[in-house]
């Protein structure tokens, strides 16, 4: 086992991994919760697909570390229109950016 080559994905692939193929987000969406454009999600979630592509191929090891992160502590629902949001700060938005719908709830809230 020490022998083994190992794959490195960052924080950040693996969020986008985890966003769009584990929890069936659009590429637009995950880009909104992570705060960044789809264009960037598109070369990261292709990066992070390449990488465990050859992890399972060849045999190696997937190894996740580092890359800029921040933790969002609330995460937001719009009813209206099924979009999930993380909010700047802890207070509840007043409108859905995707929708402009005002009936948002906090996820541990939505139904």
């Amino acid at each position: 086992m020490d022998n083994l080559s190992m794959n490195t994905l960052t924080i950040v692939e693996f969020e986008a991994i985890r966003l769009i193929d584990a929890e069936d987000k659009s590429q637009n969406e995950a880009a909104a919760l992570m705060k960044i454009s789809q264009p960037t999600i598109s070369r990261i979630l292709s990066s992070a697909r390449k990488k465990v592509a050859d992890a399972l191929v060849n045999g190696k090891a997937i190894h996740i570390e580092g890359g800029d992160y921040k933790f969002v502590s609330k995460i937001f629902t719009c009813p209206a229109c099924k979009s999930q949001f993380p909010a700047d700060d802890t207070a509840m938005p007043q409108k859905c950016p995707k929708c402009n719908s005002t009936g948002i709830l906090a996820s541990n809230d939505a139904v």
